[in-house]
């Protein structure tokens, strides 16, 4: 085993994949922030499992969604919405690094670029 490895037991994994659970629960009740701290629980459990970064990303960017919307309601710019953004682009790279062909990890990266507003869009030649 090299240095810098975590040794990742099956302990670890059912116990990540319980406060998975109870983040998709969160989730679902739209308690994004409870949802964030779960699947964080979940990642420091389990470092090795890319949808738990994926779900995370995915609360990150809903979370920011929600916070724009209120602040817009209100008269006011969230500035730790830049943060989600970067936060839920990180994730989903940290997706990537794990499995480079997970699908919904390239969305939720694309979602993020989108959002920050760091998108050239670029005409293909059609064949």
């Amino acid at each position: 085993e090299s240095k810098g490895i975590l040794n990742v037991t099956e302990a670890d994994k059912t116990r990540a994949a319980e406060v998975k659970k109870t983040g998709n629960d969160f989730f679902q009740k739209q308690n994004f922030e409870s949802a964030i701290e779960s699947y964080t629980k979940a990642i420091s459990l389990n470092p090795y499992d890319g949808t738990l970064y994926c779900n995370r990303s995915a609360c990150y960017k809903k979370l920011k969604s929600k916070s724009f919307l209120k602040s817009l309601s209100k008269g006011l710019l969230n500035v730790s919405i830049c943060n989600s953004y970067q936060k839920s682009l990180e994730d989903a790279e940290s997706a990537l690094q794990i499995d480079q062909k997970y699908s919904k990890a390239h969305r939720r990266k694309a979602e993020a670029y989108l959002a920050k507003g760091n998108v050239r869009v670029k005409q293909l030649p059609l064949i």
